[in-house]
């Protein structure tokens, strides 16, 4: 039995077009997704390194204060931090404090992603002799603890638990660089007192891409 294909010109035409359908839809199949995206991978944020510059304010003084901060991303809306800041407290008096704690956006516009942050840590305040004479701005909290047995010339130190509430906001900039406006309070106790100390200042920071994620997923996935 034969076919006369130049009889059916019709017949001729769709059988042609079916086979280069089933050949498309063979090789599209076989085509890997990563193959068919023209965008080569790209970073994806994973460690950050920060500084701030400020001021820190508590009851007796307003001075200068600066931070280190490594931040750790979690998800695409959380990262665990860990800082270290210095806090000028008046005349013969400094202080630091370290706490780890992690900060979740809380909003993502097209121009900005607000956060909010937590963390605990230790608040350590020096006193030199000139801190701890009378008529200094050593605030109330500290002066109660003072040694009575004090010899005048002395200093004091103290190390007390520190619990941290921050607030900013993460201006959208190039992928690795972050700028951030700040404020936080810390909120520090002891034997049923406690003095609170805020600081308001600028974080600018750099992202390390330390992991490799396809345009796809970053669409869906923002720096912190």
């Amino acid at each position: 039995m034969s076919l006369t294909f130049s009889r059916r010109p019709g017949r001729r035409c769709r059988l042609v077009a079916a086979v280069c359908a089933a050949c498309l839809s063979t090789f599209a199949a076989g085509t890997p997704v990563a193959a068919q995206n023209d965008h080569p991978p790209a970073g994806e944020p994973g460690t950050e390194l920060d500084g701030f510059v400020g001021a820190a304010a508590n009851s007796t003084h307003t001075g200068a204060a600066a931070s280190g901060i490594v931040g750790w991303r979690l998800t695409g809306w959380a990262r665990a931090e860990a800082r270290g800041t210095w806090l000028v407290r008046g005349t013969g008096a400094d202080a630091f404090t370290a706490d780890v704690g992690v900060a979740a956006r809380v909003k993502s516009t097209r121009v900005a992603r607000p956060y909010v942050g937590v963390g605990f840590g230790l608040y350590h305040a020096a006193f030199t002799s000139a801190g701890t004479a009378p008529g200094s701005e050593m605030s109330a909290f500290y002066r109660r603890r003072l040694d009575p047995a004090l010899t005048p010339g002395s200093g004091a130190t103290f190390n007390d638990p520190v619990f941290r509430v921050s607030a900013g906001v993460d201006w959208r900039l190039p992928r690795q660089v972050s700028l951030r406006p700040e404020a936080s309070a810390l909120f520090i106790r002891r034997d049923g007192h406690g003095e609170t100390v805020a600081l308001v200042g600028i974080r600018l920071g750099y992202r390390f891409e330390d992991r490799t994620v396809t345009p796809s997923r970053m669409e869906h996935r923002g720096g912190m």
